[in-house]
This record gives structure tokens, C-alpha cells and sequence, in this order.
């Protein structure tokens, strides 16, 4: 065997060692960065799910003034059915809503002022009605709960307007970040669950004929209002954007929390039919501050007829008199009251005998005289 290429071969094979060396570092480098990116990937994930998940809990009491507008959609064109103007304070658990609403119906123009008003376990429903009489019809009831179909103010707004945050919490696992997307001037981050047909109505709550079989819950989340949600979309299996929440112009009502003064949902079924509602905010206030209990009692005037359906028995009955009002000191000294029939005849029994006794006195003393 020839050595007298030793060298050469000893450079060669050091050569070779230094480009497998220098392969395994870049593959290390590249998994590594590839794993940083995922790690990087994931963490935001996870802060944009928890961000928009304490959102939805963000506000615990205020007080809004609000317009709500309702009514049916055909292709481009929305029709408002109802439009009344709300006053609602709550704080915790405890809520008052007020509204006002007029309506004219042939020669007669009816106005009814309601209050809805729930604390301590308690619902009432309170109602002024105009009559065409001119009289005003006061009415309330009394329950344990409030109905499930009475209006929704919307503290909701910027966030989920059903409970889609419990679906998007159990099934946190299967959300993934789809890219970004600017929503009136916001940036937001696109992040996307895919909901099976049968959680269709766990994933969505309430659903049209376009969502039968499931489909896609899309969240456009922007960080920079705090986690809100400027767009959230059910979107069909075919892709077709079945129903659609949407906020806009929002400002800081609170430290880190902002609200928009415009929400709006709209759902298209498959005839090109749907509805609409949208509310319109005027002013928000009191944002989580103290709300003093007094703005949670209702005083009901005299001559409001009372239907209380709390168990254990229903009763109804018209207050007449200020039973919600303080005792007041009299005024005058109080009148005496009038004696009982009792108290007149034992008078009349007395007064007869000593009629008697005198005239037997002045008998017997007349005799005694003549003798």
C-alpha cells in the first residue's frame, strides 16, 4: 500500500468531518428555531384564548343608555319592526331596565313605560299602560326568575353575545391561529374551532337552517382593545358566513377594558331571509364602581294591580294604600274613636236607675212633707 498520500487523505477525511459537523449543528439550529416558533406559536394562542375568555367577564356593573333596533332581513335590505330606547343599571347579580315605548294604532296613540327590575331572588314587571280613556293601567308581576325571553341589554357588546365562551374553554385544545385581519381600522388576530354537527348547538346556541350540519366558529380578536371581539362568525360547511356579530367604534370605558358604541347581528338562511338586531350605545357609566342598592328598589304607586306568582300560593291584589312608603308622625292629635254599642247601653242602664232612684226619692219626700 502506498502512504505517500497520508496527508491528503487525513485532510480529506477532516474535511468531511467538518461538513457533517457543520450539517448536524444547522439541522440542530433549524429544529430549534422551528421549535422556538411553535413554542412562540402556542403561547400566544394561549394568551389570546385567555384574553378573550376574561373579557367576557371584564364588566360586573355600570350604567348604560341604549336604542335597540329589530326587525327581518331580505338580501341586502333590513327592515326595523321594533325600535324602543332602554335605561338598564346593574351591579352583580342585580339589574333594573327601564323603557319607553309608543305606538299608534287607527285615532289612538298607546305609550307603555316598563320596568324590569331584579335583586335578592326577586323578578318584577312593572308596567304603565295609557288607556284610550285617558286613564293610565299600572300593573305588576311578581316571580322568582326572569323570563326567558325578556329583552338582553347589551353588556355583552365588544365580547360573545351567547355562551360560546364555555365551548370555546372545554374545547381549547382544537382552536388554532389562522392568520390576521383588519376589522374597521382594528388588527385583529384570526382564530378558528370547528364545531361537529352534533355540538352544533353547544359551539353556536342558537343556529339557522345553514348550520344543521355544523360548521366553523371564527373569532377576530384584537388585543389592543383589551381581548374584545370586533367580529365573530358562524360559518357554514360550504363556507358561507351563516351569521355574523359585529362592534365597532370602541372607546376605553374602564382601565383595559373597551366597548363599542355600535353591535349588530345578522343571520342569512338558505331562502336569503334572516333577521337582525342592533343596538345602538349612548353612554356607559359607572364602569364596575359601587351601584347603591336603592337604585334596585322599586316603589309601586297606588292602584297597581299585583299578581304574584311566587310559591307557595299565587296572590293578586291592588295596593290601596302606601304600604312601600315610611310611617309618617301625625300631624294632628289623633280623633277618638267611637264607643261601642256595648259602652251606650250600660250608660243608658245607669242613667235610667238614677232617674228612678230620684224620682222615688222625691216622692217619698213629698209624702213625708203633707204629714
Amino acid at each position: 500500500m502506498d502512504f505517500t498520500h497520508k496527508p491528503l487523505l487525513r485532510q480529506s477525511l477532516l474535511r468531511v468531518y467538518g461538513l457533517f459537523h457543520g450539517s448536524v449543528a444547522l439541522c440542530l439550529i433549524v429544529s430549534f428555531s422551528n421549535f422556538s416558533q411553535q413554542f412562540l406559536h402556542a403561547q400566544e394562542l394561549s394568551t389570546l384564548i385567555e384574553g378573550l375568555l376574561a373579557r367576557k367577564e371584564a364588566l360586573v356593573s355600570g350604567r348604560l343608555e341604549y336604542t335597540y333596533l329589530f326587525g327581518p332581513v331580505d338580501g341586502n335590505t333590513l327592515t326595523t319592526q321594533h325600535k324602543s330606547v332602554y335605561s338598564f343599571v346593574f351591579s352583580g347579580k342585580s339589574w333594573r331596565l327601564k323603557y319607553f315605548l309608543r305606538q299608534t294604532v287607527g285615532d289612538f296613540t298607546a305609550t307603555l313605560a316598563a320596568t324590569y327590575l331584579f335583586h335578592d331572588g326577586v323578578f318584577v314587571d312593572y308596567a304603565e299602560t295609557s288607556q284610550p280613556n285617558g286613564k293610565v293601567r299600572r300593573t305588576a308581576q311578581i316571580s322568582s326568575s326572569p323570563d326567558r325571553d325578556l329583552h338582553r341589554p347589551p353588556v355583552f357588546a365588544g365580547s360573545f353575545w351567547w355562551d360560546n365562551a364555555t365551548y370555546i374553554e372545554k374545547h381549547r385544545a382544537r382552536v388554532r391561529a389562522v392568520g390576521t385581519a383588519t376589522i374597521e381600522g382594528v388588527a385583529t388576530h384570526v382564530l378558528e374551532l370547528s364545531v361537529p354537527k352534533e355540538e352544533r348547538f353547544q359551539g353556536f346556541i342558537a343556529i339557522n337552517d345553514r348550520l344543521q350540519e355544523g360548521g366553523t366558529l371564527r373569532l377576530y380578536v384584537a388585543p389592543t382593545l383589551g381581548y374584545a371581539l370586533p367580529r365573530i362568525e358562524y360559518v357554514a360547511p360550504d363556507g358561507f358566513v351563516a351569521e355574523w356579530f359585529h362592534s365597532e367604534q370602541f372607546q376605553q370605558v374602564a382601565p383595559g377594558i373597551f366597548f363599542p358604541k355600535i353591535c349588530h347581528w345578522q343571520h342569512i338562511m338558505l331562502d336569503g331571509g334572516g333577521w337582525f338586531e342592533r343596538y345602538e350605545i349612548s353612554s356607559l357609566t359607572d364602569v364596575n364602581e359601587s351601584i347603591p342598592e336603592e337604585e334596585f328598589v322599586l316603589r309601586l304607586p297606588l292602584g297597581t294591580q299585583v299578581s304574584d306568582y311566587r310559591e307557595p300560593t299565587p296572590r293578586f291584589y291592588d295596593i290601596t294604600e302606601a304600604i312601600n312608603e315610611p310611617p309618617k308622625e301625625p300631624t294632628q292629635p289623633p280623633v277618638s274613636q267611637p264607643r261601642s254599642w256595648r259602652g251606650v247601653y250600660l250608660f243608658l242602664f245607669l242613667a235610667v236607675n238614677v232617674a228612678l232612684l230620684a224620682l222615688v226619692a222625691c216622692i217619698l219626700a213629698f209624702r213625708w212633707r203633707k204629714r
